[in-house]
C-alpha cells in the first residue's frame, strides 16, 4: 500500500469469507420515553466477528449516548446487544487491525475494545478554540484526522491523531464545521467544509505523504 506507517512483517491478515444475511430488524434496547426519539449516528460493521456496531445519540433529555454491539451467530442477531454509554459522544471509527474502536467524547478521543466494547485509553485532545471533538476517520498510514466543534465560529482547528502512539498533532489548516469521510482502502481520506458562505474548498488527506491540503489546481 505504499504507507510509511504500516509495518507489512508484523501485520496479521484476517480473511473472511463474504456474509449471506438475509433481511431482518434488529430491534434497539428499551429506554425511557423521555429520551426518545433516537438518532443513529454510525453504524460499523466487524466483519472479523460478524458483528454491528451501533452509535445513537437521543433528542431527549436524561439518556447518555450509547453505542450498542449485535453479534450474530450466523443465523440470528443478537436481541440483547452490548451497551456502553459515552457522554457527548461525537463519532467512531475502527482501527485498520479491526482491534480497537476510536471514539470522540467532549474533548477526548476514546478507545473501546472491538469485540467487547470494553474501555481502554483515553487521550485528551489539546484544543485551542473548539468546544469539542467531532468527527474522525482513519487512514491507512496509522493516523486519524479528527475535527472539531464551536458554536457560534465558522472555524475550528483539525488534528493528525497517531493511533499507536496515541499523540495529537495540530493541523495547520482551519476548517469549517468539517465532516470526514474515506477511501475504501483508506488511503485518501476527505473533508468537506460545511455551513459557511461563500463555499470553501474540500480538504484531502493523503496517507502516502501524510499530509493535509486543498487538492491540486489542474
Amino acid at each position: 500500500m505504499g504507507s510509511v506507517g504500516i509495518v507489512r512483517s508484523t501485520a496479521n491478515l484476517v480473511v473472511v469469507d463474504a456474509p449471506a444475511f438475509t433481511a431482518t430488524t434488529i430491534a434497539y434496547p428499551a429506554v425511557p420515553a423521555a429520551a426518545l426519539p433516537r438518532i443513529p449516528v454510525k453504524i460499523v460493521y466487524d466483519a472479523e466477528r460478524k458483528a454491528l456496531v451501533v452509535a445513537v445519540q437521543y433528542s431527549g433529555t436524561g439518556t447518555v449516548p450509547d453505542i450498542h454491539r449485535y453479534a450474530s451467530s450466523g443465523s440470528a442477531w443478537s436481541t440483547l446487544p452490548t451497551t456502553v454509554p459515552v457522554p457527548n459522544m461525537g463519532d467512531l471509527a475502527p482501527t485498520l487491525n479491526g482491534k480497537k474502536l476510536l471514539v470522540t467524547s467532549g474533548a477526548t478521543l476514546k478507545e473501546l475494545d472491538l469485540a467487547t466494547l470494553a474501555s481502554g485509553v483515553s487521550t485528551i485532545a489539546p484544543l485551542l478554540v473548539s468546544d469539542r471533538l467531532d468527527r474522525l476517520a482513519v487512514a491507512n498510514d496509522g493516523n486519524a484526522i479528527v475535527s472539531t466543534e464551536l458554536f457560534g465560529n465558522c472555524c475550528t482547528e483539525t488534528f493528525r491523531y497517531s493511533v499507536a502512539d496515541r499523540v495529537f498533532s495540530l493541523n495547520p489548516s482551519f476548517l469549517g464545521l468539517p465532516n470526514l469521510a474515506g477511501s475504501a482502502d483508506a488511503s485518501l481520506l476527505v473533508i468537506t467544509q460545511n455551513g459557511i458562505f461563500p463555499s470553501q474548498a474540500v480538504y484531502l488527506y493523503n496517507a502516502s505523504t501524510s499530509t493535509l491540503g486543498p487538492p491540486p489546481s489542474n
